[in-house]
């Protein structure tokens, strides 16, 4: 695991953008209050007994643990999830299920509350709030996780950040979305908590969260990518996509309050990095005694390159391995790097140990 932390800087481009209240009158309240264990479509609704329509504000108070099955399409204008008494609940848009909120969707905005948001359906919605102004009270969770279907947001994603033990999460699971979209990120409240924008990398890769615009007070922010789930070979893969430079500009205060990648049980070096604007994560290969693992079948020469190294080293840079018909010799493209020819590989899984070459 690899980690690096920056000193911390609570700025906030929206001071005074802290959810105060549904940004239109809604014509009824549809609430759910202590429901328990329901689906969306027959849960005990207040107001008018069934669920909200598209010209309605929702309430979540007390525990729920709601599903939006396939097949349902939920709407409402405004959702508060978590938004008055101390509430433990979820969520959950199932895949083949839609919700389509017309005005602000806000996570946990009552204090001490713990609400998680599970997006794996159709999801579009006015600002996203992870996080309300209460948040900012000594404990409580306010956690979004996107894991598959697709995700619009037509303005805004705003973590609120608290104190103590409070906590605001986004979570990309995985590759299984199809898009997920917002203007861009900002933050609000008064704590000093940083948001946590989480990546747990699919098999093969990451769906990226696209941007109209940036990221506004990155040093707000700690990421983390988890690498566990990963069985890909080296590569680059776009985390943040933004139409604007996240690296600098008078809108963007910092880049990132810490960041946590792990990769260790693949034997790949992460790194994260601006390019073109976008945040990229970097996989390469790792070296002095890591495992390379290929996992995709391959029928061809397997060319690889490794590390840096000189003409010098292309004598013995692999004392302790076996690569019977390999051959060595330095990139074309880059003279201080080495790469090793294997022919004719057929196995569906290539290890290598490497142990010279620095």
């Amino acid at each position: 695991m690899m980690k690096t932390t920056r000193a911390f800087h609570n700025r906030s481009l929206i001071g005074g953008c802290i959810l105060a209240g549904a940004m239109t009158t809604a014509a009824t309240a549809q609430n759910l209050v202590n429901a328990g264990v329901a689906d969306w479509a027959t849960a005990p609704w207040t107001g008018a007994g069934s669920p909200p329509t598209a010209g309605d504000t929702s309430f979540f108070n007390g525990d729920n643990t709601i599903t939006i099955q396939s097949g349902t399409n939920a709407v409402a204008d405004t959702l508060r999830l978590g938004d008055s008494g101390v509430v433990n609940s979820s969520l959950t848009l199932a895949d083949g299920g839609s919700l389509a909120v017309g005005n602000i969707t806000s996570v946990a905005n009552a204090a001490d509350s713990n609400f998680f948001l599970n997006l794996g359906g159709t999801f579009t919605s006015g600002p996203l709030f992870i996080g309300g102004s209460n948040i900012t009270d000594t404990a409580g969770t306010a956690q979004v996780t996107i894991n598959g279907g697709s995700v619009a947001v037509s303005s805004f994603i705003q973590f609120s950040l608290g104190t103590g033990t409070s906590a605001t999460r986004l979570i990309v699971d995985g590759d299984a979305a199809t898009s997920i979209s917002a203007t861009q990120i900002q933050f609000g409240g008064s704590g000093n908590n940083p948001a946590e924008l989480r990546f747990n990398m699919g098999e093969f890769g990451i769906t990226p969260i696209s941007l109209s615009g940036s990221v506004f007070g990155a040093d707000n922010l700690d990421l983390v990518v988890d690498g566990s789930g990963y069985i890909g070979g080296p590569g680059k893969f776009t985390l943040i996509d933004t139409d604007t430079d996240m690296s600098g500009g008078d809108s963007v205060y910092g880049i990132l309050n810490s960041t946590t990648l792990d990769f260790s049980g693949q034997g790949l070096s992460p790194s994260v990095a601006v390019e073109d604007g976008d945040l990229v994560l970097t996989l390469a290969h790792k070296i002095n005694g890591n495992i390379r693992v290929y996992p995709d079948p391959v029928t061809d020469d397997l060319t690889i390159t490794l590390g840096f190294a000189s003409s010098t080293d292309l004598t013995t840079p692999f004392a302790d391995i076996d690569l019977t018909g390999a051959t060595l010799q330095l990139d074309p493209g880059d003279p201080t790097r080495l790469q090793v020819i294997i022919p004719n590989v057929t196995d569906n899984r290539l290890f290598l140990r490497l142990s010279q070459l620095d």
